[in-house]
């Protein structure tokens, strides 16, 4: 027997848009992870574990390696933990980027927006249709940045190419370094695409109007 699809309602995950929301840097951040005030930070946030491999972090750091020639100071900001993350390290020390990538290990989620406002950009650079939605673009959204995802389709719900962020080929090095490029060339491009998807969250994914949207359907699941 198939389902009638006028019975199901789409519900988006919710955002704490107040918690999440632009503020200045955090200078005794920028200082613990040895980030210069003057770097263009780029920031990924995910488990680091075997069964999330697919988040795409050896290819991230293999993309910023192609980066060491730019005219601007950057810097990347990974914020996760698990039994890769030894892994990783040792391949930005193969890669002769110690002094270009911090890794902070675990951050509570009550951290986790000074972490996102440190950045100029957020990445997501998933290889696969394991990634189903990308919580962490919305949140750096809401945080008014910029943000590159994966041209897949979970992450394609909150990536809208080219009006709130970039899309990247899936496990595509060369197209992440592009992507990066382009927005940390483009100062005026990142601000707009920071602002456009802090209003999509604002309109679409803020808690309030997440639990307003089931309230709305119980109410109407009652009568």
């Amino acid at each position: 027997m198939t389902a009638n699809p006028k019975k199901f309602v789409a519900i988006p995950i919710g955002v704490d848009s107040i918690n999440f929301q632009p503020k200045p840097k955090n200078k005794s951040l920028l200082e613990k992870y040895g980030i210069s005030k003057d770097s263009k930070v780029i920031i990924f946030v995910g488990a680091l574990d075997k069964a999330h491999y697919f988040k795409g972090v050896e290819n991230l750091i293999t993309a910023v390696a192609s980066l060491r020639d730019v005219t601007y100071e950057w810097h990347l900001l990974v914020v996760g933990a698990g039994e890769l993350l030894s892994s990783y390290r040792d391949l930005a020390s193969q890669l002769h980027l110690s002094g270009r990538i911090s890794f902070a290990g675990y951050v509570p989620d009550k951290d986790l927006a000074d972490h996102f406002n440190l950045a100029e950009l957020a990445i997501l650079p998933s290889i696969d249709k394991s990634e189903a939605f990308g919580t962490v673009l919305l949140e750096a959204m809401s945080c008014g940045k910029s943000v590159i995802g994966s041209d897949l389709p979970g992450v394609r719900t909150v990536v809208e190419h080219e009006i709130n962020g970039l899309v990247v080929k899936p496990g595509n090095p060369d197209d992440i370094a592009k992507k990066i490029n382009v927005l940390f060339q483009d100062d005026s491009l990142r601000n707009r695409f920071g602002q456009a998807g802090r209003k999509k969250v604002l309109e679409l994914y803020d808690w309030a109007k997440v639990v307003s949207q089931i309230d709305k359907i119980y109410q109407q699941v009652k009568v």
